[in-house]
């Protein structure tokens, strides 16, 4: 064996190394191998600066954030809508919303498009690092990374699930690393107070570090077992460290059990065959399971553990395909035989990769979201602006039905108003629904409901059902109407809004 080619870990070449159980570090990486290293962090942040985000789960963080940075205080009652107002709100992802209110201010929707794109590189990097520890050469390590970039995409709008993505990769690097330097282990229930305040995807961290301390025990290596149930230990009383102490985990529960969420909101239905996602989600799944039974002879229990975890958790809903697609890459670099990266047998020549880092570097430059000026069709979808304009021009308190989408854009946008229904699904009763659903497809007793609620202003998307139905409706007058939808207003209370008129 020449030197430099010995196998990673200690382990022969064609042996699997069990799920977070690596002893030695891998070996360092040169000449072209680094340019892959490159491709790993580069490719995933442009093609999150390519993307426009959703405003369906953004918007109104922004204007959590600011409010929580303008009154030093986290909201706890709900005071956006008007059919929950006054009902408690328990804000759990309050952090994440300081975070993006902070961006907001500084730069607007390209500062928040930046910091996903930054946020999402070190997701990608942290992984690529995990798979290294697992065993993994060098492009290996880098096609799994960007294979579970791939899985996880559907999933990586802008919103505070994104920090959870770091927060998990960042947890599974330093576990997967843990025997060659057991005080990273004392880095996790730092980051789970983080991520406990950020994101309701925190009961992820103990999973991790439970799974790890699995492989250990299986292993039989004791002391590492001491240390990793320190961790473990350390990581459950973290998640208490929130403004909500422990109860934090009643927030977890409520959302898991709310059955409107499941049955109203797309990303919290299975994944489908006949979907994008859905399809490489099951397609993911078959080619686990084949290279499962063709390496079964030297699978761990702990292996096994892993993948049903997270493709349970996937199975049940496609918004879950996220982890799968982040712990799976981990999974299968273990599973890989573990080979000698090619440039620690082949002399490296210095220039290796230059036109690609070249290019790389060109395009991160060109793609940069301050470019595109900042304007928030450039940036945003869900984000009608011509309607929240007309929406905002009307008098201050006013009562706006509108679809559920744009609850969370016209909280930041029109400030003043109060919207019927936004994004925070578990804090509206199935009653509240169920009128909804009657009004905006003008159902039988759509007026009467209107009437119920005390309905002040109506914005609708173009063609929505109940646009007609009000059009012709006596009490009401269209103030605004664009490519972007309609907005009516009662008899009453109609003002001049700017805008193309019907």
């Amino acid at each position: 064996m020449t030197k430099g080619s010995r196998t990673a870990g200690g382990v022969p070449a064609e042996g699997l190394r069990p799920f977070l159980s690596r002893t030695e570090p891998p070996p360092l990486a040169h000449g072209l191998d680094r340019t892959w290293i490159l491709i790993a962090l580069v490719v995933p942040a442009l093609v999150v600066m390519l993307t426009r985000t959703s405003t369906i789960d953004l918007a109104y963080h922004v204007r959590a954030g600011l409010q929580i940075l303008s009154t030093q205080a986290i909201p706890r009652l709900d005071t956006y809508s008007f059919t929950a107002a006054g009902r408690p709100w328990f804000d759990q992802q309050w952090l994440s919303q300081v975070a993006f209110a902070g961006a907001w201010k500084a730069g607007g929707w390209p500062t928040i498009l930046a910091l996903g794109s930054l946020i999402v590189s070190t997701g990608v990097g942290a992984l690529y690092l995990a798979c290294r520890w697992q065993g993994a050469r060098v492009r290996t390590a880098v096609s799994l990374s960007l294979g579970g970039f791939l899985l996880a995409l559907p999933n990586l709008n802008i919103r505070p699930q994104i920090f959870a993505v770091a927060l998990f990769t960042i947890t599974l690097w330093l576990l997967a690393s843990r025997r060659a330097h057991p005080w990273r282990l004392a880095v996790i229930p730092g980051l789970t107070v983080i991520w406990a305040n950020m994101h309701g995807s925190f009961p992820l961290a103990v999973l991790l570090v439970g799974l790890a301390l699995a492989t250990d025990l299986l292993e039989r290596d004791m002391r590492s077992a001491k240390r990793t149930a320190l961790a473990l230990a350390g990581t459950v009383l973290a998640t208490a460290m929130t403004p909500f102490g422990p109860h934090v985990w009643s927030y977890v529960w409520v959302i898991l059990r709310d059955p409107q969420i499941r049955k109203d909101i797309t990303e919290w239905e299975p994944p489908k065959l006949d979907s994008l996602a859905g399809g490489a989600f099951w397609v993911s799944v078959g080619v686990t399971v084949g290279l499962g039974w063709f390496r079964r002879v030297h699978l761990r229990v702990v292996d096994a553990l892993a993948v049903l975890a997270f493709g349970f958790m996937a199975a049940q809903a496609g918004r879950n395909e996220l982890w799968w697609g982040l712990a799976l890459p981990v999974v299968w670099a273990g599973w890989l035989p573990a080979r000698a990266a090619l440039t620690d047998t082949v002399p490296v020549r210095r220039r290796q990769g230059t036109p690609i880092k070249v290019v790389l570097a060109a395009a991160t430059v060109a793609l940069l979201p301050w470019w595109r000026g900042s304007a928030p069709g450039a940036f945003l979808t869900d984000a009608p602006t011509g309607v929240v304009t007309a929406v905002a021009a009307q008098p201050p308190g006013s009562r706006v039905f509108a679809p559920q989408i744009w609850g969370s854009w016209f909280e930041l946008e029109a400030r003043t108003q109060l919207v019927f229904l936004d994004s925070r699904i578990e804090l509206y009763p199935p009653a509240t629904w169920q009128d909804y659903y009657t009004m905006y497809s003008a159902a039988p007793g759509w007026a009467a409901a209107l009437a119920r609620w005390r309905v002040d202003v109506i914005a609708l998307p173009p063609d929505a059902p109940l646009e007609q139905a009000v059009a012709h409706a006596v009490g009401w007058k269209q103030v605004y109407s664009g490519a972007d939808g309609v907005v009516f207003a009662s008899v009453p209370m109609v003002l001049a809004t700017p805008g193309p008129q019907p």
